[in-house]
């Protein structure tokens, strides 16, 4: 072990610590305390990204972000977190364009293309919310909220047959997720299904009560 690295990977371990025990104030004590020796530092910088997100201080994040990938231009972690930071602040181009470099370095990357099927639900680019979604659930078949919005991208294409069908495997994935079952009574309303919508929508209020 290089012993002039030492202390630096003791004091990361007591902010991971920290960190872990969600005593954010002292695992950033002890990150800047790393910083101040080595700038350049990625997983202190990481962590402290992650506990500006966690304080809701999306730009302070960013820039940590920015300044982690130009030290790892790689790290996948690194480059979605950036990205997912444009996407909380509305800045859609630029979250686009960091997720497809993720998508560049592995394309299996499962949060990458759920968030972007998300952002191209936001713009309306159904075509592409629908493919993004599509691989989503084909890479990791029990991800109960993205069967949902590719239930919505469905039902926005009037594909009501498919859109059921993602909204029942989101609900058995986690029948906790209400819009599934709000959004399905509405189809079955339009459908003229009148008792399977009144199924649906008691199924819904009855999660909102217990």
């Amino acid at each position: 072990m290089n012993k002039k690295n030492e202390p630096l990977k003791m004091t990361y371990m007591r902010a991971l610590e920290s960190y872990k025990k969600q005593d954010y104030k002292n695992a950033e004590t002890y990150c800047y305390k790393i910083l101040s020796i080595d700038s350049y530092h990625f997983d202190s910088i990481l962590m402290l990204s992650r506990i500006s997100a966690i304080n809701k201080n999306l730009d302070q994040a960013k820039e940590l972000l920015i300044k982690a990938v130009e030290i790892q231009p790689k790290n996948t972690t690194a480059i979605h977190n950036l990205a997912t930071c444009y996407k909380e602040l509305g800045q859609l181009e630029e979250a686009k364009n960091y997720y497809n470099k993720v998508l560049e370095i592995d394309p299996r990357h499962t949060n990458t293309n759920y968030n972007l099927g998300v952002i191209f639900y936001q713009l309306k680019d159904l075509k592409k919310a629908k493919s993004y979604l599509k691989k989503t659930v084909d890479l990791q078949k029990n991800y109960g909220i993205a069967f949902f919005s590719l239930g919505n991208v469905h039902a926005d294409l009037k594909e009501y047959n498919d859109a059921i069908s993602c909204y029942q495997k989101a609900i058995e994935i986690n029948p906790r997720i209400v819009g599934a079952y709000n959004n399905m009574g509405l189809i079955y309303r339009n459908l003229n299904d009148l008792e399977n919508a009144v199924k649906s929508y008691q199924s819904a209020i009855k999660i909102q009560m217990f």
